[in-house]
Protein backbone atom coordinates (compact mmCIF):
# COMPACT_ATOMS: atom_id res chain seq x y z
CA UNK A 1 0.00 0.00 0.00
CA UNK A 2 0.72 3.22 -0.41
CA UNK A 3 0.96 5.43 2.13
CA UNK A 4 0.78 9.15 2.59
CA UNK A 5 2.06 10.68 5.49
CA UNK A 6 0.53 14.38 5.99
CA UNK A 7 1.57 16.59 9.16
CA UNK A 8 -0.22 18.90 10.30
CA UNK A 9 0.89 22.69 11.63
CA UNK A 10 -0.11 26.04 12.52
CA UNK A 11 -0.28 28.70 15.03
CA UNK A 12 -2.44 27.75 18.04
CA UNK A 13 -6.40 28.14 17.80
CA UNK A 14 -6.45 27.88 13.72
CA UNK A 15 -8.44 24.51 13.31
CA UNK A 16 -5.74 21.69 12.88
CA UNK A 17 -7.78 19.24 15.35
CA UNK A 18 -10.70 19.93 13.78
CA UNK A 19 -9.42 19.88 10.01
CA UNK A 20 -7.79 16.28 10.78
CA UNK A 21 -11.22 15.52 12.64
CA UNK A 22 -13.01 16.29 9.71
CA UNK A 23 -10.62 14.55 6.83
CA UNK A 24 -11.12 11.36 9.04
CA UNK A 25 -14.82 11.64 8.70
CA UNK A 26 -14.87 11.93 5.38
CA UNK A 27 -12.91 10.10 3.78
CA UNK A 28 -12.65 6.41 5.02
CA UNK A 29 -8.72 5.86 3.68
CA UNK A 30 -7.54 8.23 6.50
CA UNK A 31 -6.62 7.80 9.90
CA UNK A 32 -5.78 11.18 12.03
CA UNK A 33 -3.27 10.46 14.92
CA UNK A 34 -2.23 12.91 17.49
CA UNK A 35 1.73 13.16 17.27
CA UNK A 36 1.94 13.40 21.10
CA UNK A 37 0.57 9.97 21.36
CA UNK A 38 2.70 8.34 18.83
CA UNK A 39 5.64 10.29 20.49
CA UNK A 40 4.80 8.76 23.86
CA UNK A 41 5.10 5.15 22.27
CA UNK A 42 7.76 5.91 20.76
CA UNK A 43 9.73 7.44 22.54
CA UNK A 44 9.75 4.52 25.22
CA UNK A 45 11.58 2.78 22.73
CA UNK A 46 14.23 5.01 21.17
CA UNK A 47 16.05 7.88 23.27
CA UNK A 48 15.77 11.25 21.25
CA UNK A 49 15.45 13.19 18.38
CA UNK A 50 17.22 11.60 15.96
CA UNK A 51 16.54 9.68 12.29
CA UNK A 52 16.29 6.47 14.84
CA UNK A 53 13.56 8.23 16.60
CA UNK A 54 11.52 9.22 13.62
CA UNK A 55 11.63 6.27 12.14
CA UNK A 56 10.81 4.47 15.55
CA UNK A 57 7.63 7.20 15.14
CA UNK A 58 6.49 6.28 11.83
CA UNK A 59 6.44 2.37 12.09
CA UNK A 60 4.36 3.01 15.56
CA UNK A 61 2.36 5.42 13.50
CA UNK A 62 1.84 2.35 10.69
CA UNK A 63 1.00 0.24 13.08
CA UNK A 64 -2.35 2.61 14.67
CA UNK A 65 -3.65 3.64 11.50
CA UNK A 66 -5.80 0.46 10.88
CA UNK A 67 -4.64 -0.14 7.56
CA UNK A 68 -5.42 3.38 5.77
CA UNK A 69 -3.31 4.77 3.23
CA UNK A 70 -3.37 8.15 4.53
CA UNK A 71 -2.31 8.63 8.15
CA UNK A 72 -3.29 12.88 8.83
CA UNK A 73 -0.69 14.05 12.58
CA UNK A 74 -0.97 16.98 14.10
CA UNK A 75 0.73 18.83 15.67
CA UNK A 76 4.18 18.74 13.51
CA UNK A 77 6.22 21.70 15.95
CA UNK A 78 9.74 21.45 14.64
CA UNK A 79 11.42 22.40 11.29
CA UNK A 80 14.26 20.07 12.13
CA UNK A 81 11.97 16.98 12.78
CA UNK A 82 10.45 18.07 9.21
CA UNK A 83 13.29 17.57 7.77
CA UNK A 84 14.52 14.53 8.90
CA UNK A 85 11.10 12.79 8.58
CA UNK A 86 11.09 14.24 4.73
CA UNK A 87 14.57 12.33 4.45
CA UNK A 88 12.62 9.74 6.07
CA UNK A 89 9.14 9.27 3.90
CA UNK A 90 10.90 11.43 0.93
CA UNK A 91 7.64 11.94 -1.63
CA UNK A 92 4.92 10.43 0.98
CA UNK A 93 5.26 12.73 3.20
CA UNK A 94 3.06 16.07 2.54
CA UNK A 95 2.95 19.48 5.18
CA UNK A 96 -0.38 21.15 6.07
CA UNK A 97 0.11 24.11 7.55
CA UNK A 98 -3.38 25.76 8.61
CA UNK A 99 -3.69 29.23 9.28
CA UNK A 100 -5.87 32.04 10.52
CA UNK A 101 -6.08 35.54 11.74
CA UNK A 102 -5.39 36.50 15.52
CA UNK A 103 -8.64 37.76 15.53
CA UNK A 104 -10.62 34.70 14.29
CA UNK A 105 -7.99 32.20 16.65
CA UNK A 106 -9.10 34.47 19.72
CA UNK A 107 -12.31 34.59 18.50
CA UNK A 108 -13.17 31.08 18.30
CA UNK A 109 -11.11 30.05 20.79
CA UNK A 110 -13.23 32.45 23.50
CA UNK A 111 -16.61 30.78 22.23
CA UNK A 112 -15.43 27.39 22.08
CA UNK A 113 -14.41 27.49 26.40
CA UNK A 114 -17.66 29.41 26.88
CA UNK A 115 -19.74 26.51 25.39
CA UNK A 116 -17.72 24.34 27.64
CA UNK A 117 -18.67 26.31 31.18
CA UNK A 118 -15.71 27.84 31.23
CA UNK A 119 -15.40 31.65 32.43
CA UNK A 120 -12.48 33.43 30.92
CA UNK A 121 -12.43 36.82 29.45
CA UNK A 122 -11.61 38.28 26.32
CA UNK A 123 -8.21 39.34 26.89
CA UNK A 124 -6.85 36.67 29.25
CA UNK A 125 -7.85 34.26 25.34
CA UNK A 126 -5.88 37.29 23.52
CA UNK A 127 -3.22 36.94 25.92
CA UNK A 128 -2.81 33.07 26.16
CA UNK A 129 -3.13 32.48 22.85
CA UNK A 130 -0.35 35.40 21.51
CA UNK A 131 1.74 33.29 24.72
CA UNK A 132 1.23 30.08 22.59
CA UNK A 133 2.16 31.83 19.13
CA UNK A 134 5.83 33.13 20.98
CA UNK A 135 6.55 29.54 22.07
CA UNK A 136 5.66 28.24 18.82
CA UNK A 137 7.45 30.60 16.75
CA UNK A 138 10.72 30.15 19.04
CA UNK A 139 10.43 26.36 17.83
CA UNK A 140 10.25 27.26 14.42
CA UNK A 141 6.74 27.69 13.33
CA UNK A 142 8.02 30.54 10.77
CA UNK A 143 9.98 27.95 9.37
CA UNK A 144 7.46 25.25 8.90
CA UNK A 145 5.07 27.50 7.07
CA UNK A 146 8.23 28.53 4.61
CA UNK A 147 8.95 24.45 3.63
CA UNK A 148 6.63 25.11 0.90
CA UNK A 149 8.87 23.44 -1.97
CA UNK A 150 9.00 20.97 -4.69
CA UNK A 151 10.10 17.42 -4.18
CA UNK A 152 10.60 15.06 -7.13
CA UNK A 153 7.67 17.04 -8.59
CA UNK A 154 5.09 17.28 -6.37
CA UNK A 155 4.40 19.73 -3.78
CA UNK A 156 5.63 19.01 -0.47
CA UNK A 157 4.09 21.70 1.85
CA UNK A 158 0.27 23.58 1.39
CA UNK A 159 -1.36 26.47 3.14
CA UNK A 160 -4.85 26.32 3.40
CA UNK A 161 -5.82 30.20 5.34
CA UNK A 162 -8.91 29.30 7.73
CA UNK A 163 -10.63 32.61 8.30
CA UNK A 164 -13.32 31.96 6.37
CA UNK A 165 -16.48 29.86 8.07
CA UNK A 166 -16.50 26.07 8.66
CA UNK A 167 -17.71 25.11 5.18
CA UNK A 168 -15.11 26.95 3.52
CA UNK A 169 -12.44 25.24 5.47
CA UNK A 170 -13.70 22.01 4.56
CA UNK A 171 -13.95 22.87 0.61
CA UNK A 172 -10.09 23.64 1.09
CA UNK A 173 -9.84 20.38 2.81
CA UNK A 174 -11.79 17.87 0.37
CA UNK A 175 -9.74 19.85 -2.59
CA UNK A 176 -6.17 18.85 -1.00
CA UNK A 177 -7.28 15.74 0.07
CA UNK A 178 -8.30 15.10 -3.97
CA UNK A 179 -4.75 16.94 -4.79
CA UNK A 180 -2.76 14.73 -2.88
CA UNK A 181 -4.10 11.57 -3.66
CA UNK A 182 -6.57 11.36 -6.46
CA UNK A 183 -6.43 7.82 -7.35
CA UNK A 184 -7.41 6.16 -3.58
CA UNK A 185 -9.49 8.01 -1.96
CA UNK A 186 -13.46 7.32 -2.19
CA UNK A 187 -15.68 9.33 -1.38
CA UNK A 188 -18.77 9.10 0.28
Amino acid sequence: MNRKFIFITGPSESGKSGAAEYMEKKYPNVKHLKMRDIIKVADSKVEDDTEQFWKEYINVAMQMSEGKSIIIMDTLRKPKSALILSEILNEKMKILYIEASLKNRVIREYKKLKQEGIEVTMEEVIQRTKNKDIEKEKNGLIELRNMVKEKNGEKFSYIINNDGNIDELHKKLDEFILEINKEEIERE
